[in-house]
């Protein structure tokens, strides 16, 4: 399967050139500025397409809403709530161990130091406005 691998410039850990998973498999990727550049690099005949949906926020995130309209179709994959063990479809930000405000930055480089998947019952966002204001 032809593929194309996206790591954005920010996140340097590891390698500048590759992704690297956290056991150490490394792929070579395009580095990008900007998210909108993945949507010049897709092709008509690209088959995968893989990103977070939301940020930790739950709020849309990048360009993924654009490349899920483009979609022919669309497998939501789920991980492990790290707290009751459900289905999990958020991704919880940690800052010192506590649930992120909602303010702070939308991009954090890390990983398990910063975040969780968590479900949608113990997904936690400090200050988060009312979604109905």
């Amino acid at each position: 399967m032809k593929i194309i691998v996206f790591k954005p410039r920010i996140d340097d850990r590891y390698s500048a050139i590759e992704i690297v998973s956290h056991s150490g498999i490394k792929v070579p990727c395009l580095v990008i500025n900007k998210a909108e550049k993945v949507l010049k690099e897709i092709k008509a005949d690209t088959q995968v397409v893989a990103g977070l949906d939301k940020d930790f926020r739950e709020k849309l995130f990048g360009v993924m809403p654009q490349l899920l309209t483009r979609a022919e179709f669309v497998t939501k994959l789920t991980a492990v709530c790290t707290k009751c063990g459900a289905p999990a479809t958020r991704t919880q930000r940690l800052v010192n161990g506590k649930p992120a405000f909602f303010n702070d930055s939308i991009v954090l480089v890390g990983a398990v130091e910063h975040y969780e998947p968590r479900c949608r019952h113990c997904h936690e966002i400090f200050d988060k406005p009312n979604k109905f204001e």
